[in-house]
């Protein structure tokens, strides 16, 4: 029967980082300092994703409310508005093919994630 030593007569080890990173491999080294490249080009990627979108739909609000503003003043009729319906279902669609569009490279590109084509390649002799 083994005893276990006293919790409080065991000092806890201080481990510092240099002596992991001494421990690490050059390879190893490269995949992490890699790793952290592409996180930082993911975050500024999806950053300015989400500030052009924005941008857009605060120009559409400024254009809406002038469309509004211009309607109720009579300077324009109602039929001669900007912001359409067709307008609306642009920004989405254009919205979603961003989104895909920027999922593909970021996969393809930073992440070395392989797209596989949607049929076999077969060779004809």
């Amino acid at each position: 029967m083994t005893l276990l030593p006293d919790p409080a007569s065991v000092a806890p080890q201080a481990i510092s980082l240099a002596s992991l990173d001494r421990q690490l491999s050059v390879p190893e080294q490269i995949a992490l300092s890699d790793a952290a490249i592409r996180r930082r080009i993911a975050q500024v990627v999806l950053a300015l994703f989400a500030a052009t979108n924005v941008l857009s739909v605060f120009f559409v609000g400024v254009l809406y409310f002038f469309d509004q503003r211009d309607i109720a003043d009579h300077l324009i009729p109602a039929t001669a508005r900007v912001i359409t319906p067709s307008v609306v279902m642009s920004l989405l669609g254009a919205t979603t093919v961003q989104l895909g569009a920027i999922a593909v490279i970021m996969a393809r590109g930073i992440f070395n994630v392989p797209v596989e084509p949607p049929y076999p390649i077969v060779e004809v002799d």
